[in-house]
Order: structure tokens, then sequence, then C-alpha cells
């Protein structure tokens, strides 16, 4: 481990084996020409990583990135035999133990003011909510024009690769859709405040437990977010909003893990995933008229401590907040009530 911080030649013989200290020139030889080692500039910084350094990588993100962009699929990594796995474990369709069940109202099919091109035009953050709460209408549309399932999609079982897949009006890879919604509802015209989760098949919302603490804690870090990111009116740390409502994006990584656990592959498709999911809510979020922002960062901890299920099961990976824009933004509260 002495040898992975930078050294001198007199260091380097001090931390190699005794039997190795009359080839130290060799050994140092070997690991130059190998790229395993390079030469420190008087900084520290080695020249084989200072392309690296200079663009900002960390190590983490770096290992990230080549370990999963490697020309690995469908190639085992590792040639003792694959360890299997139950795939029943992680069925497309997921159910959880809830309170009860609310209903949601059906999709309306009256939201067509705005072209495909002007909702991509208008897609922007909006941070600032009106006092007029979000109806449990416009959430109905926002969650069955984002996440529903359209069909459950049934591969052939005698295929060695075989799974259940689904189709959604999103992308994901392999039809997996490992990502499920769940909802802190701060305040909506006709549903309770509650911690929810999105049946995306019955669509509809299941209580698994009032607004408790964490849920407030998860509220509060999201409005924390109004004062962080650049826009064209500022908002002050005492005058951040908690949204009407934060959907929290959770992977079930069992059901990538069941196709990919060989090609390291896993979690950078439910990352790509949750790129797809963000640019959705964005649009039909724009098309409803809603004020939408993406959040880049959340808490697991909070997640798990509110769901009660463990981060290894399903883990958090993705935020975002809705409301009613405030008037500045043109939202017409008349109009958001009959919707």
């Amino acid at each position: 481990m002495k040898l992975v911080s930078a050294c001198d030649q007199k260091s380097f013989q001090e931390a190699l084996p005794v039997d190795l200290l009359e080839h130290h020139e060799d050994v140092v030889s070997l690991l130059l020409s190998s790229g395993i080692a390079g030469v420190c500039d008087h900084e520290g910084v080695v020249d084989i990583d200072k392309d690296a350094v200079d663009a900002g990588w960390t190590p983490e993100d770096l290992a990230f990135h080549c370990h999963t962009r490697e020309q690995m699929i469908d190639v085992c990594r590792d040639p003792s035999p694959p360890k299997p796995i139950n795939k029943q474990q992680f069925p497309a369709k997921h159910q959880r133990i809830i309170l009860s069940t609310a209903v949601l109202p059906e999709p309306s099919h009256n939201h067509h003011n705005l072209g495909f091109f002007q909702v991509v035009r208008e897609r922007k953050t909006i941070r600032a909510y009106h006092e007029q709460p979000v109806t449990a209408g416009v959430l109905s549309d926002f969650l069955w024009y984002s996440m529903h399932i359209r069909e459950e999609i049934l591969c052939d079982p005698g295929l060695s690769r075989a799974y259940s897949g689904l189709l959604r009006p999103v992308a994901s890879a392999g039809a997996l859709h490992s990502i499920e919604l769940y909802l802190c509802i701060h305040r909506c015209i006709g549903l309770q405040p509650g911690f929810y989760h999105y049946d995306s098949f019955n669509h509809s919302l299941g209580k698994l437990s009032d607004l408790g603490e964490p849920c407030l804690q998860m509220l509060d870090l999201a409005a924390a977010s109004t004062c962080r990111a650049p826009q064209v009116t500022s908002v002050s740390p005492s005058q951040g909003q908690r949204p009407d409502v934060l959907v929290v994006m959770a992977a079930r990584y069992g059901r990538h893990a069941s196709l990919h656990q060989h090609t390291g592959l896993s979690y950078a498709l439910i990352l790509k995933d949750v790129g797809s999911i963000y640019q959705q809510l964005y649009l039909v979020a724009t098309a409803l008229g809603l004020a939408p922002c993406g959040l880049s960062f959340g808490s697991s901890e909070l997640f798990e401590q509110a769901s009660g299920l463990s981060g290894r099961l399903e883990c958090s990976v993705g935020e975002f907040m809705i409301g009613n824009p405030a008037s500045t933004h043109g939202f017409d509260p008349g109009a958001a009530v009959l919707a």
C-alpha cells in the first residue's frame, strides 16, 4: 500500500520485499512499461493520470465509467460458473403491503392545448409554487402519461435469458422497468397527505404511512434545492418552498441483476433509466401546466426510513418535485381546480 502514494527511489526500495531489493530497477521498469505506475510531477500528479486529473475526474467516477463501458455484453467476467438467480423473486409486477388504496381519477384526454414541439421548447425547471395545491385529477394525469404500465411482455420461457418485461410511456433498457415511484404528498386536493406507492398496473396509490418525520425531512431537503441553482428569480434560503408532491424513484436492483449480474451493467442501466424518467416527467408536467423540478441529490437513508425497505432491495436513485407554478409563471388557479 505504500507504493500507491508518490515516492522517491529510496522509499520505493524500502517498501520492497528483501528478495526484490537487488532487482528494484527491473521492478520499476516493469511497472512503468505496463502502465501501472508513472512519473510524478512537482505536484504529485502521475503523468499517466494527468488528463484525468486536469479534467476533474475522481477515481470513483473514472472506475465506474471504465467498468460499465467495456465491451462485456453477454460475456462473463468470472470464469467460474455463474451464481443462479431466482427470477421469481423479481417479478415485473411489484406488490407492496399498503394501509389503504386511493383510486386515482380516470386520466383526462383534454390536455392538448400545447403541441409537442411547444412542450419541448417550454420545458424548464420551476421552483416557485402557487398557494393553490395541485389536484388529484392533475396528479393522476401526471402519473398516467409518465409511468403507467401499458402492457406486460412475456418472453419465451424456453430462452436462457427469458424474463417478463413491461411497456411504459418511458423507455427502459431491456424493458425491465425496475424503477418504482413513491410519493411524499404534502398537499393535494382530493388526497390525504402521506407517503404512497404508485401502482402503475392499476393506476392507483397505495398509502404506506402518514406524512411522518422522514417524509417531512425529504420535503425540506427538496425545498432547500430551490436556493442552490441559477434561475431567473433568486430564492433565498428562507423562501424555499416544500413542493406539493415529491416523487422518489426507487430501483429494484434485483430486476437488473437477474439479467446483468455478470456484465457489470446493472447500476449503469438503472441510472440511464432514471435519466429517461426525468425527461418524461418534465415533458408531461410542462404539458399539464405544472411546475417541475428534478433534483440532483437525495437521501437514501430517509427513503429507507419512510418505506421500511432495505436499501439493498430498493434503493432511491432520483427525486422530482411538482406543484402549481406561482402566478409569475402564468398559472391560472381556476383552471387547475377544474382539471
